[in-house]
């Protein structure tokens, strides 16, 4: 394997784990909101988690915001 092979995939993979960083810090803010009660922002932030198509619904964000949003949509009112 040529040299600039190996940068090039390593370069792919750092933007893979960035991606997948921002989601995570994403994710968090938008539960800090939603513990904090602003529900507007934790919709914001939470959406945007979520919104994104990483396939990692085993692991991370995919696991923990189903609850997340339920618990966003309870307190909203828009669930009963």
């Amino acid at each position: 394997m040529a040299k600039e092979d190996t940068i090039q995939m390593q370069g792919e993979v750092i933007e893979m784990l960035a991606a997948e960083y921002d989601r995570q810090v994403e994710f968090l803010r938008g539960l800090a909101f939603l513990r904090l009660g602003q529900l507007d922002s934790a919709d914001t932030w939470l959406d945007r988690a979520v919104s994104d198509t990483t396939p990692d619904r085993e692991t991370g964000v995919g696991v923990w915001a189903p609850p997340a949003m339920a618990q966003l949509r309870l307190e909203q009112g828009r669930l009963k």
